[in-house]
This record gives C-alpha cells, structure tokens and sequence, in this order.
C-alpha cells in the first residue's frame, strides 16, 4: 500500500515525537552542500522532493527516493556554497519542500484474498460509526479505506494483520471532533 501516512519533514535532523527518525547529515565539497538522509524507521519509506520556485534555478535534487529500512540516500540535495547564508543551520524548508511516505510500492505484491480480521478481540461487537468516503474524513488518498468502530476510550484494539509495528503515537489525552484529527493516537503496521 502506497501510502499508509505521509510525514511532513520541517527541517534535517528534526527529530520526530517518536524514538525512530528521518536524519539527515552534510558534507562540504569544493563549493556545495551535499545533503543524504538516513532513514531510522523498521519500513522503507519515499521520500519526495521539489525545489522551492525560489530555488529550483541553483539547488540539485533528487525528486524522488525510495529508502530501505534503516539505510540512506546520499547527495538527495546539492545546495551551492554561495547561496547559504549560515552553513550551520541548514533547513530543508528553505530551499524544497519534502515528504516521506511509509512504504514501497514497487516492492508489493498485494495478497487480494488475505482475510483481515477486525480490530478488535474476538466475542466483541462494535458499532461502525463512519465507513468509506465518509463526509467528516476518509475522503483522502491515504484514508479512503479507512473505518472507524465505536470503541471507548480504553477498550482493546488488535492488528488486523500480522506484521512490523513502524510507528506508535500514545501521548495524546485529547479527543474530539475535526480540529483534533492531528491529536489522534496511532499505531502503524507494515504487513506484507
């Protein structure tokens, strides 16, 4: 699956809310700033990159790259010595805008008769409050197959399938309507 949550990556290094991370490192040569990142995630990601029109004319990317679990891509963005104000606080930001994506797309194989089991104990019954192409969300590429059960707050969710988890967020208390979409705790999963 092509696209299980997308990261925005503000700037090299940003360490994110989790112990896994997007890092980047650089390294001067004759008159540019070589950039690689290294991806600290248990899943390959993509990552996708377009120069700012402001700097398309001078920096080097790479639009696209697809990074192993745990590996790095090297010279992803090549930034001229001259048009660097400060070489120590180099941000992404500045000069492209970038996004990461989990997952591999060309390295799936989609099982289509794979029965998924739902995600919550075995006996329980749940309610679905918002199935596919709802109106409040699950209107998005990366959630249009999304559903959502009527559990409370502390009762039991399993995985739907087996697999590596990639990614937890659990330090969120808060619950609500749309303005706290961004607030959700989450588990992502990569499958087969």
């Amino acid at each position: 699956m092509k696209s299980l949550i997308t990261l925005l990556i503000y700037g090299f290094g940003c360490a994110l809310s989790f112990s896994q991370s997007i890092k980047s490192s650089k390294k001067l040569v004759n008159d540019s700033i070589y950039i690689s990142i290294t991806n600290g995630f248990l899943s390959p990601i993509e990552i996708e990159l377009k120069p700012l029109d402001s700097t398309k004319s001078y920096i080097k990317a790479k639009p696209m790259s697809m990074i192993r679990a745990q590996d790095s891509v090297t010279d992803i963005l090549i930034i001229p010595l001259e048009k660097i104000a400060d070489t120590s606080e180099i941000r992404i930001t500045d000069y492209a805008s970038i996004k990461a994506t989990y997952g591999a797309p060309e390295l799936t194989n989609h099982d289509d008769s794979y029965e998924y089991a739902l995600p919550f104990p075995r006996g329980k019954t749940y309610k679905i409050i918002q199935g596919f192409g709802g109106r409040f969300s699950h209107n998005k590429p990366h959630s249009k197959y999304a559903i959502d059960f009527s559990l409370q707050v502390g009762d039991t969710i399993t995985a739907a399938r087996e697999g590596i988890v990639v990614f937890t967020k659990e330090d969120s208390k808060e619950y609500g309507g749309r303005s706290f979409m961004n607030k959700g705790n989450k588990i992502i999963i990569m499958h087969n």
